[in-house]
């Protein structure tokens, strides 16, 4: 079981957790800026794609 640092309180949790049991944070091994690069970076994906398939 990996352990990694809550993004709000900064205590170590599961890498694998749904919510922090600490604070209660929804997904505490991720930050707000990565899921904000994740969705960037499927959009592109999905755009690429969907110009690759009506091309």
């Amino acid at each position: 079981m990996a352990l990694v640092k809550c993004s709000d309180c900064e205590k170590e949790v599961s890498k694998n957790a749904k919510t922090c049991p600490h604070c209660g944070k929804d997904t505490p091994g991720i930050s707000n800026a990565s899921k904000v690069i994740q969705f960037i970076i499927g959009g592109a994906i999905g755009a690429l794609f969907m110009i690759w398939l009506f091309d």
